[in-house]
């Protein structure tokens, strides 16, 4: 089946808009090569290296290292402060299991207010402030064991970041399986005075400092420059999603060792044809620009350090059924290719990044090894 046809155009876009003391950056290196062309035969497709049972496949996991104490260590926190009530707590966590502090949002309302909102009318707050933060525990007497007797108390915090005239957008999160990563983006808004868009901005926050970056994110001028490469009406689509839901949707995710933050704009329910990924550098520069061919339902690094696993969803003309594909993505954007259980099936299945060289898929049926950087990208 034929999907996702468009033109072809890629290449570098240089555009500096300066408003009322507001400047924008380039759009990096503009690309809109994924918007043609055949998506099942361009887009490398990465089959399963192995297929078997769940307990096989529990087995060979084992055998591969790649067990969740090993993976996510800090699920195990309390277990081992139980197991060793010997040692300071304290440095268990610090140590072993949070050598960062945490990056966390802080909340004005309770969060069982915010959840029943949520629940009821689909709206999520924005978090007040974000905090860098250290649990501290002692134990309630000498020779106490068990966590009954494990006090936690209040957190210890080491800096509190909320830009001024800045507020955060409630959908975005920084998907990563890990707790204890040192870097997190966060996405900020401002509605000017006068202007029916909003402006946005991205900021990459160091679990040890707060701010690490801060960067204008071009999403508008990208919009209308892809108007311009389809010549499609888009730009109305996204506004008709900012006015609906206040916000446009985005997704971010961080390497692990804070180098490159990929952010990914959409317009839900509106736009089922386009989405934008930026991709920066650890200094803030707008590297690049891609148009996608589909609406994004999210980007997430998992376990991996430098790949990143990126779904999209069509929903074709007339049809109430939704087209998807998972797609491995590199730190520079590039496409390396999109996941399947055998050539030929529409559906693609759920995978999860356990490394740079490998994924399993959510019933540990099946595992992939991926495909290096450098190779053959689209």
């Amino acid at each position: 089946m034929r999907l996702f046809a468009g033109l072809l155009c890629a290449g570098a876009l240089s555009l500096m808009v300066t408003t009322a003391g507001w400047t924008q950056p380039d759009l990096g290196k503009f690309d809109a090569k994924l918007l043609s062309g055949n998506w099942e035969q361009d887009i490398p497709v990465i089959l399963p290296a192995w297929e078997g049972s769940s307990n096989e496949g529990y087995r060979l996991r084992e055998a591969q290292g790649l067990t969740v104490n090993r993976l996510c260590p800090e699920q195990n926190l309390y277990n081992l402060i139980a197991d060793n009530p010997h040692l300071d707590p304290n440095l268990i966590y610090r140590w072993l299991y949070y050598p960062h502090p945490e990056i966390k949002p802080k909340f004005l309302r309770p969060a069982h207010e915010r959840a029943g909102d949520a629940m009821l009318s689909g709206r999520v707050d924005a978090p007040n402030v974000y905090a860098g933060v250290r649990k501290r525990f002692r134990w309630k007497f000498p020779g106490a064991t068990g966590l009954e007797n494990l006090e936690e108390l209040q957190e210890e915090v080491l800096w509190v970041w909320k830009p001024e005239g800045w507020g955060f957008v409630a959908e975005t999160y920084c998907a990563t399986a890990r707790l204890n990563d040192r870097y997190k983006a966060v996405l900020l808004w401002q509605q000017p005075e006068g202007s029916r868009r909003i402006r946005y901005r991205v900021a990459c926050l160091d679990a040890e400092r707060g701010e690490r970056w801060m960067a204008p994110l071009p999403v508008w001028e990208a919009v209308e420059h892809l108007e311009t490469v389809t010549g499609k009406q888009i730009a109305r689509l996204w506004e008709k999603h900012e006015e609906e839901y206040r916000r446009l949707r985005f997704w971010l995710s961080v390497t692990r060792d804070g180098s490159r933050t990929l952010v990914v704009a959409c317009a839900f329910d509106y736009d089922w044809e386009h989405s934008l990924l930026f991709v920066y550098d650890g200094e803030g520069r707008l590297l690049r620009t891609r148009a996608l061919p589909a609406y994004c339902n999210g980007i997430g690094r998992g376990f991996a350090d430098n790949l990143f696993r990126l779904g999209l969803a069509k929903k074709p003309s007339g049809s109430a059924v939704l087209t998807t594909a998972r797609l491995l993505v590199d730190r520079e954007g590039n496409v390396l290719g999109r996941f399947a259980r055998k050539l030929g099936e529409e559906l693609p299945p759920l995978v999860h990044l356990d490394s740079d060289e490998i994924a399993w898929d959510s019933r540990s049926t099946a595992y992939y090894r991926l495909p290096k950087p450098g190779s053959r990208t689209y």
